[in-house]
């Protein structure tokens, strides 16, 4: 496997030598960390460096772009988060984005005070869909000022929007097409997947360590010419200047790991059993766009996430009627074939049904709003506007934005974990 940021990594380590340089721990201190700290590097005049590599990082990164047909790739050491500051930086004119963002997009409109318009996904059965070619017209129509779109492909849920049709109708209108594709970073090394979402927008972030074998906080960004130098320049910014090495070499570990794996067939293995999972008798699966994100459907989430961990399961997380399992594309037989026994042995729990909310719009402009602010209970926050947006997590997905007028705050309640919220209070503007 070809691997120029760890194998850089490994070379430095064998040398034991006397580093006098950061960072502080120099490589061996007989901690617990004494596995790792031999490959925690800084900036030498060998290992190159982030913000404009032209070694073995600029190597490594483009191994990424080729093994998904990118025309750039960045590394990001600040999670996917980082991307995505990057690309609402960059974005130009009226920005066009959908509800079901994660928080982050919010955050960045808020933060550069761009020109913003929403988009409502339908909300069925508790959970967003995905956003349609359809309503993106609409939206479109609506705001003809609409330079940027950013849209989140695939969802928590495994669920891709109509990217290819979406990214065709942008090229024509001239817009300007991102993608938040965090949980698709494993796209486009198999066939069984769908195909890299860096072939069908103008640049997206992905996480590596959601789906693949790369340490947490890392992610890619990927890029087309036309856009790659302001991207790469926005992530300069909000990147930190001392990336972590073992961050960077996980990124690479992880391309070369996927690429063999599916060369030995591993990803068609995974495949089987995951269907073989999902005819097992009394139990209903979501129908997705990508395999390796098991969701059960048609229960009772919280409980059925309860009773898998008293078995010695872990998911990642639920929702009222559904619980999400994240497997690796390079899954281990014996842990599919165990979590195949363990769900063949699950009681039923009757689905809990959900009240749903639907937008009365197509879409809403996102408000700048500023003033006094103070912080009410949830059950009194009806009415009021929001000043801080609040959520469940994860999925980290708003349920009110800044600046938009509160209803329906019991929803919060459903999640297990919450985001934006004070001991259970919701910052609110004074009337």
């Amino acid at each position: 496997m070809r691997t120029p940021i760890l194998d850089m990594l490994k070379n430095y380590a064998n040398q034991n030598s006397l580093r006098f340089h950061m960072p502080g721990h120099k490589g061996n201190d007989g901690s617990f960390f004494n596995s790792v700290f031999p490959f925690d590097i800084t900036e030498l005049d060998f290992s190159d460096n982030l913000l404009q590599p032209t070694g073995v990082i600029k190597q490594a990164q483009n191994l990424f772009a080729n093994a998904v047909g990118a025309q750039n790739c960045f590394f990001v050491t600040n999670g996917s988060t980082c991307g995505v500051l990057a690309l609402v930086a960059c974005s130009q004119g009226k920005l066009l984005v959908e509800r079901a963002s994660h928080a982050s997009v919010f955050n960045a409109i808020d933060l550069f005070g761009k020109n913003a318009v929403v988009a409502n996904n339908r909300v069925k059965d508790g959970k967003f869909c995905p956003i349609t070619l359809k309503q993106i017209e609409e939206c479109a129509d609506k705001h003809k000022d609409i330079k940027t779109i950013l849209l989140t492909s695939p969802n928590y849920y495994g669920e891709c929007c109509e990217i290819e049709k979406i990214y065709e109708f942008c090229k024509n209108k001239n817009i300007t097409l991102f993608i938040d594709g965090a949980h698709g970073a494993h796209f486009g090394f198999s066939n069984l997947l769908p195909q890299s979402i860096a072939k069908n927008c103008h640049a997206c972030v992905v996480s590596t360590h959601k789906t693949m074998h790369a340490m947490t906080q890392t992610a890619c960004v990927f890029a087309q010419d036309s856009v790659a130098l302001q991207i790469k320049q926005k992530l300069n910014v909000f990147n930190s200047s001392s990336p972590n090495y073992l961050l960077l070499a996980s990124i690479d570990y992880a391309r070369a790991y996927f690429e063999n794996q599916v060369k030995q067939g591993h990803d068609k293995q995974t495949f089987e059993i995951i269907e073989q999972i999902k005819s097992l008798p009394n139990l209903s699966f979501l129908q997705n766009n990508d395999f390796s994100r098991l969701v059960l459907g048609n229960t009772n989430g919280s409980k059925a996430s309860e009773w898998l961990k008293q078995n010695g399961v872990y998911v990642e997380f639920n929702d009222l009627s559904r619980v999400v399992f994240i497997v690796s594309l390079a899954e281990s037989r014996q842990n599919l074939l165990q979590l195949k026994k363990i769900l063949s042995d699950m009681p039923y729990f009757e689905k809990v049904e959900s009240n749903d909310v639907q937008y009365a719009n197509v879409c809403d402009e996102i408000c700048h709003h500023d003033g006094e602010t103070m912080l009410v209970d949830i059950d009194r926050a009806e009415g009021y506007i929001c000043a801080q947006q609040c959520g469940g997590y994860p999925p980290c997905i708003p349920l009110f934005l800044k600046g938009e007028k509160i209803s329906r705050a019991d929803r919060l309640f459903s999640f297990n974990n919450t985001f934006g919220l004070y001991n259970d209070k919701i910052k609110v503007f004074k009337k």
